[in-house]
């Protein structure tokens, strides 16, 4: 009887140890895609509140002490390879399913961190995430060693719709201008010491507008225009557009900064080209109904809204509150003026006639 009871008890220490020594495994999911958040979100702290729950851990078998290190990196919008933007290490804890908000709480305690404070500022002046981001973890035990095989998990991050730092006012996408006179417009980038033009023609229906703008044929081929928001197209063009000509446009923000600054590029708009003459209006219709997108939602009728952007109603004249024809030169530089500067627009009134 002594002998059996020894040899269950045996069995059990044999089970338990078994039990602990097994492989753990660890699951990383992200909850994408993410929503325009600050880079800071990813750098952990100890004892920090209030940051977004982005990605949770599930470490398996629960119960095990394990220790948790990774990595946040950054890979710049035309490179190649990434750089690393963070790293962390924490203590021993209890393995179980956790959120990003309770890495730096209750056990799961930072006792290892390093941050590059240089891309840490690089992001964080772009305003919103720009090129790719990647997080990688690493399981360890308890005495902080690897286990082998490793338990690893990597992910790429993907934003939805980041706020464009960088936007084209006019042309207005999918509109048609007058071939002699195409006003571009964008709004400012902070730091910026000049801009950059590029436009291209469509070659055939299957072009995507990437594929447009990277012709080796462009019409405006990065024309630096200086430190301008507003340029006629017409005046730097290089190659000749023609009537029926589907154009894609891109600004690029060149901004100033250490090792030479970087490159801020725009969305692309596409628009459509006119014979000369054919439609004067067309461009001053343009430039109002960009302007009505800064107006609260309600603020002004919503027909004439979606009329004069679909351009079923065409703009010919203006006048003083005298009732004297303003001159269209005077009225392009008014309406260009504001596109460029949208907070001196107060109200808008419409006075039915």
């Amino acid at each position: 009887m002594k002998a059996k009871l020894t040899l269950l008890i045996l069995a059990v220490i044999l089970a338990g140890s078994q039990l602990f020594a097994q492989q753990p495994t660890m699951v990383l999911t992200v909850f994408e895609p993410l929503p325009k958040v600050d880079l800071t979100a990813f750098l952990f702290s100890n004892d920090l509140k209030g940051s977004p729950r982005l990605m949770t851990i599930d470490i398996q078998p629960t119960g095990a002490m394990v220790i948790l290190r990774g990595n946040f990196e950054w890979q710049r919008a035309g490179e190649s390879s990434y750089n690393r933007v963070y790293t962390f290490k924490t203590g021993a804890f209890t393995a179980r399913s956790f959120s990003n908000q309770e890495i730096g709480t209750q056990d799961i305690r930072i006792t290892e961190e390093e941050s590059n404070s240089t891309l840490i500022d690089e992001n964080l002046r772009k305003g919103r995430p720009t090129g790719k981001y990647k997080i990688f973890l690493e399981l360890l035990d308890e005495t902080g060693n690897p286990y082998s095989p490793p338990v690893i998990q990597e992910k790429e991050l993907e934003f939805v719709n980041p706020t464009q730092t960088l936007s084209i006012i006019a042309p207005i996408e999918f509109f048609r201008y007058d071939m002699g006179n195409v006003t571009a417009t964008w709004t400012e980038a902070i730091g910026a010491t000049r801009y950059l033009v590029r436009a291209a023609k469509r070659i055939n229906p299957s072009q995507s507008p990437e594929e447009i703008l990277s012709s080796s044929t462009p019409l405006i081929d990065n024309v630096d225009v200086g430190n301008v928001t507003s340029v006629n197209l017409r005046n730097i063009l290089q190659r000749e557009w023609n009537a029926g000509d589907e154009i894609a446009m891109q600004i690029t923000a060149v901004v100033s900064g250490p090792g030479g600054g970087e490159e801020l590029q725009s969305n692309i708009v596409r628009f459509f080209i006119e014979a000369a003459g054919s439609n004067p209006a067309a461009g001053i219709n343009s430039l109002v109904a960009g302007l009505l997108q800064y107006f609260p939602s309600g603020a002004l009728p919503s027909e004439l809204i979606r009329r004069i952007s679909e351009g079923s109603i065409q703009i010919t004249g203006f006048t003083d509150p005298d009732g004297n024809l303003i001159p269209m030169s005077e009225v392009t530089a008014i309406l260009n003026y504001l596109s460029a500067n949208p907070g001196a627009l107060s109200n808008l009134y419409f006075i039915e006639r």
